[in-house]
């Protein structure tokens, strides 16, 4: 019986170090400065920080349930970064795609309702599989069906969440730049 779980660990361990890996090499093919990163803390802590978050695979020596997961999330989010890889490099690069996303013309077309409607509906296919899969297998389950299931989940959430935390910033400038303009305006 130890045999097979310290097999299952290695497994998880491996699973979960991959997917730690493909997350930050497909997050260096999209945006070596972080400009265009999500995650707030890699923004304050730079790429050291984005590296020591490898250190997140030892989570399968905790439980292999958690390596599932954090494998899980890591894979999704690498798949997501992917898919940013060639419009970034069609735009001319990240510093270019960063000016035609933020530029004057895309904040005057800045909606909040859609903004909101995209923070939702983007993860939503996700997580409707991770939950489908979830209670396919069962809530209490921790095989790894299952963790892959939180996976799904936990990613969801975090782009919700890294979404949401966006669309504040981007709130907070809008309204910024409001009062500046009616500052200037007046006589």
């Amino acid at each position: 019986m130890a045999t097979t779980s310290a097999i299952d660990i290695w497994y998880a361990f491996g699973f979960a170090l991959a997917g730690r890996v493909l997350d930050v090499t497909s997050t260096f093919l999209v945006t070596p400065t972080l400009r265009l990163e999500g995650n707030w803390l890699a923004h304050r802590f730079g790429w050291k920080y984005v590296l020591a978050s490898v250190l997140l695979a030892l989570f399968a020596f905790a439980s292999p349930f958690l390596g599932i997961v954090v494998g899980t999330m890591s894979c999704v989010m690498a798949f997501s970064n992917m898919q940013m890889a060639p419009l970034v490099r069609h735009a001319g690069g990240e510093a270019e795609f960063a000016r035609l996303v933020f530029s004057t013309r895309a904040a005057a077309s800045f909606s909040l309702r859609r903004s909101i409607l995209d923070m939702i509906t983007i993860p939503l296919p996700v997580i409707c599989l991770g939950a489908a899969l979830l209670f396919a297998k069962g809530v209490n389950d921790d095989s790894a069906s299952a963790g892959v299931a939180y996976g799904l989940l936990a990613w969801g959430a975090g782009i919700a969440a890294h979404r949401a935390a966006s669309l504040m910033r981007i709130c907070k400038r809008r309204r910024s730049a409001r009062r500046l303009d009616s500052v200037l305006a007046k006589p």
